[in-house]
């Protein structure tokens, strides 16, 4: 196998080809390779370059396979992966007290460092998710390609028989090879466990369901305090496989300006699998977790309408003119399109790889109260002090396990000095 040739299979410039044991075979010894350098990383001392080193580096190492090899074949593979991922990050996160979470405080830990930043989370994408999403959308588009180069009208070559002699790909029920049987497994998975919708020539599609809510428990009331326009996912829409290879001519036969529906982007079959993720379904409500949902609601995307403190304040009004009441929209619904309005994502900074100056860099201590902090969690740093109900210097309370009381008190007033405050009790002995 190191020498990309054997009697099962061979390797062609990165690809896997051969029986399905050997691909496994293949796919399995990357996938052991990345899980064996996680625990390399263990060394880095910054908390934020050790996530951001997992996150985008290590992450990543399997995307390439991920969108070549059929997804069968990969999926409890990569979600081996993914599980020695998010252990490595919650191994620093903790100094190693991950071991005493409960299994539902766990699940939610590692749905929370999976779900994208806009949602509270920590964008560390499961590769098993987008395995299935990069699969299926270059499949679909090499399809489409097969039948762009091959249409009459082109002057092409014919590439369809060229490349899949025997097949026609206008007939998926005719497809045998490996790549285009998975195809069509993955587009049935999209259907029955995802929440897809299949376009069809002679009707519009749903204009929006509601399979399963995202995150929810299985007990209604638990779900209740929850708004229903936010837990509405739109549907997918996807084009059935037997227009895959002659959407030119699906469009040619539709009425006016009409066409058929594009194929959606990796990006975006990515982010709806994530919505009804399995392993992140029936995950909230537990009474255990109400601080931890608390902190996920706060973490999530905000979205505020841009008004000046002072309505005489000519700068500020001249970059972000006074929002329309909402009588005023009614009267002239135009006034809406003027409101200007501020996106705030905290977690987003995770994202950002610009270089760390001292003053801002997360180090071993550090970064354990923010990861700890930013999941609900106590701090293991802090539970010493807790146990020991050392008093502050207020002399009214005692410090907690979750450093609240010391970002609160007036005799540490201003977020610096809350800060500092709470990173030296961390660190003292």
């Amino acid at each position: 196998m190191d020498a990309g040739i054997s009697t099962t299979g061979l390797r062609v410039a990165g690809v896997p080809i051969g029986n399905d044991e050997w691909v496994q075979q293949f796919v399995q010894a990357k996938a052991a390779a990345v899980q064996v350098d996680a625990g390399k990383l263990d060394i880095i001392s910054d908390g934020l370059i050790h996530y951001q080193m997992l996150r985008f580096c290590h992450n990543t190492r399997l995307a390439f396979l991920g969108r070549i090899t059929p997804t069968p074949l990969i999926s409890d593979i990569f979600a081996e992966v993914d599980a020695t991922i998010l252990e490595a990050l919650c191994r620093k996160g903790t100094t190693n007290a991950h071991g005493e979470w409960t299994a539902v405080f766990r699940r939610f830990v590692d749905m929370k460092l999976q779900l994208p930043h806009f949602r509270g989370g920590s964008g560390v994408t499961p590769n098993a998710v987008s395995a299935l999403s990069a699969f299926y959308a270059a499949s679909v588009s090499l399809v489409q390609w097969l039948g762009l180069c091959s249409h009459a009208e082109q002057d092409f070559i014919d590439l369809a028989s060229t490349w899949a002699p025997g097949h026609d790909l206008a007939n998926p029920d005719q497809w045998s090879a490996p790549i285009l049987f998975a195809l069509k497994q993955a587009h049935q998975v999209l259907l029955t466990d995802f929440g897809c919708h299949e376009w069809s020539i002679d009707g519009p599609a749903p204009a929006s369901a509601v399979p399963q809510i995202e995150g929810s428990s299985p007990n209604p009331a638990a779900n209740a305090p929850q708004s229903a326009s936010r837990n509405v996912v739109p549907y997918l829409t996807l084009l059935p496989p037997t227009r895959l290879y002659s959407t030119q001519t699906v469009d040619s036969n539709l009425d006016g300006n009409a066409k058929a529906p594009s194929v959606p982007a990796q990006r975006v079959i990515t982010a709806h699998l994530m919505r009804f993720w399995p392993s992140h379904q029936y995950v909230l409500g537990d009474i255990s977790l109400t601080r931890s949902e608390q902190t996920l609601g706060l973490q999530r995307s905000q979205r505020f309408k841009a008004c000046p403190t002072d309505p005489n304040d000519t700068i500020f009004g001249l970059h972000f003119p006074t929002p329309a009441t909402d009588s005023q929209v009614q009267a002239d619904p135009s006034l809406k399109e003027k409101a200007w309005h501020l996106t705030w994502m905290p977690l987003a900074f995770l994202a950002s790889l610009l270089p760390q100056r001292q003053p801002t860099r997360f180090t071993g201590e550090i970064w354990v109260i923010f990861f700890c902090q930013a999941l609900g969690a106590p701090i293991p740093l802090l539970r010493a002090h807790a146990v020991a109900r050392t008093q502050c210097v207020c002399q009214k309370f005692v410090l907690d396990q979750y450093g609240d009381h010391v970002l609160t008190c007036k005799k540490h007033t201003g977020a610096i000095a809350g800060h500092d405050r709470r990173n030296w009790l961390a660190t003292a002995d």
